[in-house]
């Protein structure tokens, strides 16, 4: 059950202003997991893309999307997800359009891979993303992911990285920095007991995870279920069981009741930023219910400061 801290309010519906030419591209919550499906078109085809900034490329299309473009060619390689080792083959994707009314940009890097583990609840139905855009692509528009109502934003092509930060009055807004590590991946810092960890910032993970050690130091009490957790990859990360830790501080600033996680070591796939420590994944399912908008412009996670805070999921 969802329960609910009694004495913070629920924000209005805006923060701060908008930056004019602001584009707004509606995408479609997924059902529980809370992803976000965003309407593009690749090379004049209309497709459903996953929006995922834990992916490191710009782009990743299905091995079905893929057959579809007649893209059967290109260099194989292998790669790191949740769930192991990931084939992935190079493609070349000449125009991606996102949205009905977005730009059309010209991915640097894509790549075909198998999504079919990935399925996502949509109207009722599991279905596989038709592919990915990854933080790759976030970064090089700079865009703005608002959890709250679940849009993708879009600043002007040639508007500075902080055009859409500078907007949000600092009297509404929380701005919580984040930490660029690489391949342009976006970090946090979140304090648990009396150490700070850095978590990746990931859209594309419903849930938040922690390191076992971390839970281990901490005493956290794991539950008795548990659960298999699908990803980009040939397995499944198995057995995986939930702590909660109470009075978390994201990026020094944000203090929550709780948050909840799943305890699975992703230390083999995921590299901090220089000189911090690993703590897991931010997953959508918290920043949405911060109401948060995710700045790849600027790196920042801006929030309310007014806000409906669920203590436990």
């Amino acid at each position: 059950m969802r329960t609910f801290l009694a004495l913070i309010l629920v924000v209005a519906t805006a923060i701060g202003s908008e930056l004019p030419d602001l584009g707004s591209i509606p995408m479609t919550r997924t059902q529980g997991s809370q992803h976000y499906l965003l309407p593009v078109e690749v090379e004049g085809e209309p497709f459903s893309f996953l929006v995922d900034s834990g992916a490191g490329m710009d782009v990743v299309i299905s091995l079905e999307t893929a057959t579809q473009l007649g893209k059967s060619d290109g260099e194989e390689s292998k790669g790191q997800g949740a769930g192991g080792g990931v084939r992935m083959r190079r493609v070349k994707v000449d125009q991606l359009k996102l949205g009905k009314t977005g730009p059309s940009v010209s991915p640097r890097a894509a790549y075909a891979v198998d999504l079919s583990h990935g399925r996502v609840k949509v109207d009722g139905e599991l279905v596989a993303p038709d592919g990915l855009v990854g933080v790759g692509l976030l970064k090089q528009t700079n865009a703005i992911i608002d959890t709250r109502h679940g849009n993708l934003l879009l600043p002007p092509a040639d508007s500075p990285q902080d055009a859409y930060l500078n907007t949000q009055e600092g009297n509404t807004t929380i701005r919580v920095p984040m930490v660029e590590g690489v391949h342009g991946f976006a970090f946090v810092d979140i304090a648990l007991g009396d150490e700070t960890y850095a978590f990746l910032v990931d859209i594309g993970s419903g849930t938040n995870s922690l390191e076992p050690s971390i839970a281990k130091k901490l005493g956290l009490k794991l539950s008795e279920e548990s659960r298999d957790i699908p990803g980009a990859g040939t397995r499944k990360a198995r057995g995986v069981r939930r702590a909660t830790a109470e009075s978390p501080v994201i990026g020094g600033i944000l203090r929550l009741p709780s948050m909840q996680f799943e305890v699975h070591s992703l230390a083999k796939q995921i590299q901090p930023p220089s000189g911090r420590k690993l703590g897991g994944i931010l997953g959508s399912r918290t920043l949405g219910s911060l109401g948060a908008r995710v700045d790849f412009g600027s790196y920042h996670i801006l929030t309310p400061k007014i806000i409906t805070i669920p203590r436990t999921r």
